[in-house]
């Protein structure tokens, strides 16, 4: 038995075995201190010529949102919105949670900015998880990361309803408010 351990072929995997490590060590440590390659803006501002607006509680508005696809979902509590994902990274199971707070910065422009994050249960900073997050976040086209703010910028536009339309323009005691357009 003793015979086989000290075969040479040991000696051989133990030192393909550590180069191993240290290249995914030397991975890790650059997935984790990697800049962004763009920042996102918020300089798109929609305007709706109308003088009618729409007062809706956080309520109302969280039961006309499409809150779960297959991977996400979006969750209100507490004034809070919480983003849950689950994906697959290197075949494991990630369960990501994320808590923002609405703030509208433009008309039609909505910020969620992040309060906590929670990626896999890791052990990381929010910062180096935001990081991951722009690496390895698939995030709708609509939606971008400001790492450098703490936010997600989500450009919600004009939506449209058959004849009416509506735009975002605050959120201010809980409640979202919407310029409204309807066709008379």
């Amino acid at each position: 038995m003793t015979n086989i351990i000290k075969h040479p072929i040991w000696a051989i995997l133990f030192f393909i075995l550590c180069i191993a490590n240290i290249c995914c060590l030397f991975w890790l440590i650059e997935s984790l201190n990697g800049q962004p390659k763009h920042q996102p803006s918020a300089d798109q501002t929609f305007r709706l010529k109308s003088n009618d607006t729409l007062i809706l509680s956080e309520a109302t508005v969280k039961k006309h949102i499409d809150t779960k696809n297959k991977d996400t979902a979006i969750l209100f509590n507490n004034y809070y919105i919480w983003i849950k994902s689950s994906s697959k990274f290197m075949n494991f199971d990630v369960e990501s949670t994320i808590k923002t707070k609405p703030v509208v910065i433009s008309p039609g422009v909505l910020s969620l900015e992040i309060k906590s994050v929670d990626i896999g249960n890791l052990p990381i900073s929010k910062k180096q998880a935001l990081r991951l997050v722009q690496r390895y976040g698939a995030l709708p086209q609509a939606v971008k990361l400001d790492e450098e703010n703490e936010r997600f910028i989500y450009t919600v536009g004009i939506q449209k309803f058959g004849d009416t339309e509506l735009l975002l323009t605050k959120i201010e005691n809980h409640q979202w408010y919407f310029d409204v357009k309807m066709k008379e």
